[in-house]
């Protein structure tokens, strides 16, 4: 169960106060606030506080926020809305497990203080499991949230290694994958077959889907 602990009104005095009486190891930030500028608290935050951000954000905001914060919003983890409740918990889940790992293993390449990303690499597509981008060559792919959780879930499990189904559903809903339409799973490894490689993900009947790399 994640622990939220919300800041209401005009909460910055509070979100400060609470950082360091709780010292949680996420924070996420609406940063269109009606009372005060979240995107400001969170620069404010940062140059205090080593936690790990997750910044929520429209699109409009986020190319305002580029043209004077590019390398800001670089190394910061966001979400563009609309998304779903149960998105922004399993973005949330995958940044304590990151975090969780790193402090077990103590293995800075898989995350380090100084921004250094994890990259795994298919061919000529790269995954910053860091800054949760991919990377076709030199360009960027945009990928939804979903489709990103997918393709890293299958990544990690490794090439020729299949993932079930039932992993997939859990891993990108938290759901009984008798809960939700199998057709779901098909929907996204469709658009990342379309965005990345039609070969990348292969279907294994029976089980799951998995990853193959052609050289």
């Amino acid at each position: 169960m994640l622990e939220k602990h919300p800041m209401p009104g005009t909460g910055f005095v509070q979100a400060v106060t609470l950082m360091r009486e709780e010292e949680p190891s996420l924070v996420v930030i609406d940063v269109d606030q009606a009372h005060f500028d979240g995107y400001n608290v969170f620069k404010t935050l940062r140059r205090v506080h080593s936690v790990r951000f997750i910044l929520l954000i429209t699109a409009e905001d986020l190319i305002a926020k580029a043209g004077d914060d590019a390398v800001e919003l670089a190394l910061t983890e966001y979400m563009i809305k609309p998304f779903t409740p149960q998105e922004l918990e399993v973005r949330c889940r995958q940044a304590l497990t990151h975090l969780a790992i790193c402090r077990q293993s103590q293995n800075p390449a898989l995350y380090s203080s100084d921004g250094v990303a994890n990259i795994i690499e298919l061919g000529d597509i790269q995954i910053d499991t860091v800054k949760r981008r991919v990377y076709k060559g030199n360009m960027v792919v945009p990928l939804t949230n979903m489709e990103y959780t997918l393709l890293e879930l299958l990544a990690s499990q490794g090439i020729d290694e299949p993932v079930t189904r039932h992993t997939i559903v859990e891993e990108l809903y938290g759901a009984d994958p008798h809960e939700i339409d199998p057709c779901c799973i098909t929907v996204h490894v469709c658009r990342l077959r379309k965005k990345l490689d039609k070969k990348l993900i292969q279907t294994r009947r029976g089980v799951g889907y998995q990853l193959k790399v052609y050289s």
